[in-house]
């Protein structure tokens, strides 16, 4: 079943999103770059790209996962595919 986000839903998630970037440590322990994945959440959810615009955005396959694979949780946010805390419950 598809879910329409609200304006106001969208709006409170890239809030929530850049307040988590101000609390998440900007690597992880495996130096991928935590800030790049929610900066590309945001502009998923903003822009409300599809699966394949991650793709497109992020196609290497080892370099850009990290990256690609949070935007692709915003993704499935945005089509009612993934809970709130999916995206706010990573920290």
């Amino acid at each position: 079943m598809l879910v329409v986000r609200t304006d106001e839903q969208k709006a409170s998630m890239i809030e929530g999103l850049r307040q988590m970037k101000n609390k998440a440590p900007e690597f992880t322990f495996f130096g991928d770059n935590n800030h790049a994945g929610i900066d590309a959440q945001i502009a998923a959810i903003e822009e409300e790209w599809s699966e394949d615009d991650c793709y497109d955005k992020y196609p290497d396959m080892e370099e850009d996962s990290h990256t690609r694979d949070m935007a692709l949780d915003a993704v499935k946010w945005l089509n009612g595919q993934e809970e709130d805390d999916v995206l706010l419950g990573q920290w």
